[in-house]
């Protein structure tokens, strides 16, 4: 039995790059993290408004919250890191074929990239050629129309349930093999872990994103992926390879496997 990690939505893929090792992307967002604090400080200092709290930010948790010891292992990982992805395969699915192939790269792991974009659960049709907009922050690009688009492409897109019967044909993944899911793309992920059960793959574990349902579908279809969640007793973890204060709990749920 093969473990395949799932990743959709892998943009300039920062969790895997997290977890194969990335010295230098992994030390950068660590000294980001501590600089966005120092700038709060200074804000805080001369009271300018809007200050954005940790976990409605880029941040879940300020650097100051850990202990000394917790930094000392920071500094560690990035001295001597651990590809906890050499023993997994992994199968990258994002329509932005020309950012993604570039970082997927840096990724230390056998991996398969496929460029198509995920259909959202209200779909009418399981495979079309539609328009994607790329913003600036393409983390925030998605099929979703946005006036502050920068780029507009085709790109072939797909219902999850479509693209996982593609891989069991064409052997990308078997019937009995384990699904590490990581995800983060645009309110697409309760169409995404809908399917997976429906084929009968129960994910081992769910990383990622799952806000952007609530954003995207409203509280009613964000209670219907938190309910199969509970339902199925998957993990869901939050997961973000652009803040460090995500990455302990990673770190961990890779050592478990």
């Amino acid at each position: 039995m093969k473990t395949i990690i799932l990743d959709i939505g892998t943009h300039e893929a920062q969790e895997l790059r997290v977890l194969s090792g990335d010295k230098r992307y992994a030390l950068l967002t660590y000294l980001k993290w501590w600089y966005d604090w120092a700038k709060r400080q200074v804000k805080k200092v001369i009271k300018h408004p809007g200050i954005i709290k940790y976990g409605e930010g880029a941040y879940k948790k300020s650097p100051a919250s850990y202990t000394l010891r917790e930094h000392l292992d920071f500094l560690g990982r990035f001295s001597s890191p651990r590809n906890f992805l050499r023993e997994f395969e992994i199968i990258a699915v994002d329509p932005v074929a020309k950012i993604t192939t570039k970082f997927l790269k840096r990724v230390k792991a056998k991996s398969s990239f496929l460029p198509v974009a995920i259909l959202p659960h209200d779909a009418s049709e399981d495979r079309i050629i539609t328009k994607f907009y790329i913003e600036s922050d393409s983390l925030s690009s998605s099929l979703s129309y946005s006036t502050s688009y920068k780029e507009l492409i085709l790109c072939s897109a797909m219902s999850c349930k479509f693209l996982l019967e593609q891989f069991l044909k064409h052997g990308l993944i078997a019937n009995d093999s384990q699904i590490i899911l990581r995800m983060n793309c645009e309110g697409v992920e309760f169409a995404i872990i809908r399917d997976l059960l429906s084929l009968g793959f129960k994910p081992k574990l769910v990383m990622g994103s799952i806000n952007d349902v609530r954003k995207k579908y409203g509280e009613e279809e964000a209670k219907k992926l938190n309910q199969l969640l509970i339902d199925h007793k998957i993990d869901f973890h939050y997961f973000k390879g652009s803040d460090p204060s995500t990455w302990f709990a990673a770190f961990k749920d890779f050592t478990s496997l």
